[in-house]
């Protein structure tokens, strides 16, 4: 079920996208080039997350770096990693700067509808769960109540889509302002979904939370974007 739903929350935003290019008379074919090159960079860089996360555990069994389907995939990296390889191939076949900021902007209005129909396999693998709750909607691990996190931060993130959407189809604002909200916006959701997570699953250096870490560079990266007059609108 995990696999199967990661799959079908990327095919989702595939087609999705593949219709507001077409709603915009833009090229729908650099949309499924671009996908193939956005899963293979996602999925390495959501691994390759999640593995540096873990090194320990992943030292004494490498093999398992493998084990994809056992899930292990940490989001910050393949947006990372994602947005890294998209621009390098936009660039490769000849967009210009503004092209390459609305196929990004596409990306990225999507986003978020594909990430929290495949938040639901956590669900289905018993992770991202927070600390203990007595809240009636709790998820039971282990005789235990905690907090469903896939499911607040796959409720956050509709949301989020929603406001994405609302903004591109019916407020037409720029592509630039699409890339920012996003970064703001998912950038604040787990933020504050940290505060929920189980002590035992948060990455921490030098008492730093490395996801709230990355988090906070989203949103200042959003702020950096939509305020630098020099990029294309």
């Amino acid at each position: 079920m995990y696999g199967i739903l990661i799959s079908l929350g990327i095919l989702s935003a595939i087609l999705l996208a593949e219709y507001l290019v077409k709603r915009d008379k833009k090229d729908a074919e650099i949309i499924w080039n671009l996908s193939l090159v956005l899963i293979i960079s996602g999925i390495i860089g959501a691994r390759l997350y999640h593995v540096i996360d873990y090194w320990k555990y992943y030292t004494q069994s490498p093999i398992k770096i493998l084990y994809i389907w056992e899930g292990g995939l940490g989001i910050h990296g393949a947006i990372i990693l994602g947005l890294i390889a998209t621009i390098i191939y936009l660039k490769q076949i000849k967009l210009a700067t503004k092209d390459i900021i609305y196929y990004i902007s596409i990306c990225v209005s999507v986003l978020p509808l594909g990430q929290a129909i495949g938040r639901w396999g956590n669900f289905f693998n018993k992770e991202i769960y927070g600390i203990e709750t007595t809240l009636p909607w709790g998820i039971n691990i282990n005789g235990v109540t905690h907090h469903p996190l896939f499911l607040y931060e796959s409720l956050a993130l509709i949301i989020l889509f929603s406001t994405l959407m609302y903004l591109k189809l019916h407020k037409r604002v720029s592509p630039k302002t699409i890339i920012s909200v996003y970064f703001a916006g998912y950038g604040i959701i787990r933020f504050l979904l940290e505060y929920l997570r189980y002590e035992k699953d948060i990455w921490i250096i030098n008492g730093i939370n490395i996801s709230q870490l990355i988090s906070i560079f989203f949103i200042l990266f959003s702020y950096i974007l939509i305020t630098k007059d020099k990029l294309p609108k």
